[in-house]
């Protein structure tokens, strides 16, 4: 069953969601909760505050900390440090 909900999540993701506009652009979709809700089922641990940016690809298996912003390919292994607001 997870590895179903893996596979959807990242079809979703890869064909609607990491389309979406910005998380911070004048129209609001629920893109930032749904990036985040599809990138937490596909990554191994994604940190409180994460935000996932319009055309992010993220390696599965990979490890993300608390408060980054994300809209770089990230794969695996990677260290980010820093953040941007």
């Amino acid at each position: 069953m997870k590895k179903i909900k893996r596979k959807l999540c990242s079809l979703i993701y890869n064909l609607i969601a990491k389309h979406m506009p910005l998380s911070n652009g004048k129209i609001n979709l629920g893109q930032k909760r749904l990036r985040r809700y599809l990138m937490s089922n596909l990554i191994a641990h994604m940190g409180k505050n994460m935000n996932i940016e319009k055309g992010a690809s993220i390696a599965r298996g990979c490890s993300i900390g608390d408060t980054r912003v994300c809209n770089i390919a990230v794969g695996n292994p990677v260290k980010i440090i820093g953040y941007r607001k």
